[in-house]
């Protein structure tokens, strides 16, 4: 009998641990060598290599247990034999405790035989015979999902023209938020209230004018001394007149006057303010400062000139124009953000926009000179979204009234045109709308799907018409044209109803 011992690892155990158990383990015998879980330093090739080095040095037959799939795969690919769990026979010799200063030991001799050819004999690795096998396997189980495929999984379109009437309906609908679903007696269709807060900046030209002064006027006045000695007038100094409107001047340049009465000189002056002047003669003559006792001032000629200018100031209506821009621009904003909003085949009128301004703030006021009147503006827009496909849905229903019932709505002849006229109501909105299709009557698709499955294109054409009230022969297409039978699956089957003018 040949000898089996088993060797229990401990996570904490090294490759080295480990090629020293199985240098005690006994020549040529089998040695089952268990590594746990978490045994993370096995899960290298090069340390299960080692286990295969070291059992050949010892002569040992090796068996590695572990329940770890990654290590499985990488001991296989060390040439390692690989069980996921320890033969039923060697599981009662389990130690209840591991020792690992006395690796002697650890290695514990089975008395046991274990039978079964698997655990007598190394595992056969894949070879030549067993390589055709499993070509040819393959080969069969493809061919066998090949004609499950050719057989379930062709796709076959179906285009059938029943006998159709034209119908035409006008009618009007109202959209009310309260509603989830469409009342078609009342002809009510479900909406959706959207409101957005949008806010920004605009200017507009300021419309006002002004007259502001621009030029200063200049001329010349007499300096006359009234001292004996000699007197300096510095430039800068300030003359005016001494009745009516009081007008003053300053000279530009150092006025020196001899000594003695009534000595002189001609200065030129300038005016202090801009804007248009005139001084008669002899009416500037007083002059302002510490020499004003001293000196006496006097225009003998008449000073004038000056000018002004014409600038742009913010005038009342401006507000209400700049008012008016920004409403239109941020309406515009608003519109946009609501078109964002709307989910697949909404639609929001404009005749549903509830507009309210939150603020108004503006930059400048009334008569403030500036080019321009800025502001900024903050508004909410409320408005309602309607579904397409609810007023097409309504459309349908009428139509198919309007025939008498048991009957269906061809889709490729469906037409809703919406009048770009729409009220407001106290609950929602007001439209008008025309529609016109042709209508049939009505064919059950599933009861068509399940008849025609499976048959070829003939057997399928031929129940068509014989139970079906078309206009002409059903047109089929079968995808791939290998193929001559209608496809079992249901799913794979599209059927299209269609009409054409009567």
């Amino acid at each position: 009998m040949r000898p089996t011992q088993l060797i229990y690892l401990t996570r904490r155990d090294t490759p080295d641990t480990a090629c020293a158990l199985l240098q005690r383990a006994k020549p040529g015998s089998q040695v089952w060598l268990v590594i746990p879980w978490r045994a993370a330093m096995f899960r290298q090739v090069i340390n299960l290599k080692r286990l295969q080095r070291a059992a050949d040095a010892a002569a040992i037959d090796l068996r590695l247990v572990t329940g770890h799939w990654e290590t499985r795969a990488l001991a296989r690919e060390a040439g390692l034999a690989v069980h996921w769990r320890v033969p039923y026979a060697l599981r009662q010799h389990q130690p209840s405790r591991l020792r690992t200063a006395e690796l002697g030991r650890r290695v514990i001799p089975i008395e046991q035989e274990l039978k079964g050819r698997r655990f007598v004999h190394r595992p056969r690795r894949f070879g030549f015979g067993a390589a055709l096998l499993s070509l040819f396997l393959t080969a069969m189980l493809v061919g066998a999902l090949a004609g499950v495929v050719l057989f379930f999984l062709p796709t076959a379109r179906v285009a059938l023209e029943p006998v159709a009437a034209m119908q035409q309906a006008a009618f009007t609908v109202q959209a009310n938020p309260r509603y989830r679903s469409i009342d078609f007696d009342q002809a009510v269709l479900p909406a959706r209230t959207i409101q957005v807060i949008v806010e920004g900046r605009g200017e507009t030209p300021a419309t006002g004018q002004r007259d502001v002064p621009d030029q200063h006027a200049s001329g010349v006045i007499v300096l006359a001394n009234r001292t004996d000695r000699a007197l300096v007038v510095p430039k800068g100094t300030i003359v005016r007149t001494s009745s009516g409107v009081t007008q003053r001047f300053y000279t530009t340049i150092d006025a020196d006057l001899p000594p003695g009465t009534q000595t002189h000189v001609r200065v030129p002056v300038i005016a202090l303010e801009p804007g248009f002047v005139v001084a008669e003669p002899f009416t500037v003559n007083r002059l302002e400062g510490e020499l004003a006792a001293q000196v006496e001032a006097l225009n003998d000629v008449r000073i004038e000139g000056g000018g002004s200018r014409r600038v742009p100031v913010v005038a009342y209506n401006d507000f209400d124009t700049l008012r008016t821009v920004l409403v239109e621009q941020l309406q515009q904003e608003a519109y946009n953000r609501f078109l964002e909003e709307l989910q697949m085949g909404e639609f929001v009128p404009a005749a549903s926009l509830d507009v309210q301004v939150m603020s108004l703030e503006f930059d400048q006021v009334v008569d403030q000179q500036n080019d321009v009147l800025s502001g900024r503006m903050k508004l909410v827009a409320n408005g309602i979204a309607i579904q397409e496909n609810d007023i097409r849905d309504m459309a349908r229903w009428l139509l198919v009234q309007q025939a008498g019932g048991e009957s269906q709505v061809i889709e490729d002849s469906l037409v809703v045109a919406r009048s770009d006229e729409i009220r407001t109501t106290e609950t929602g909105l007001e439209l008008d709308a025309q529609a016109q299709a042709m209508v049939a009557p009505t064919i059950d698709l599933e009861r068509v799907q399940r008849e025609i499955r499976g048959r070829t294109v003939e057997e399928a054409a031929a129940w068509l018409l014989e139970n079906l009230t078309l206009r002409r022969a059903p047109q089929i297409e079968l995808t791939p044209d290998l193929i001559h039978r209608l496809p079992l699956l249901a799913g794979r089957m599209e059927i299209v109803i269609s009409a054409s003018s009567p």
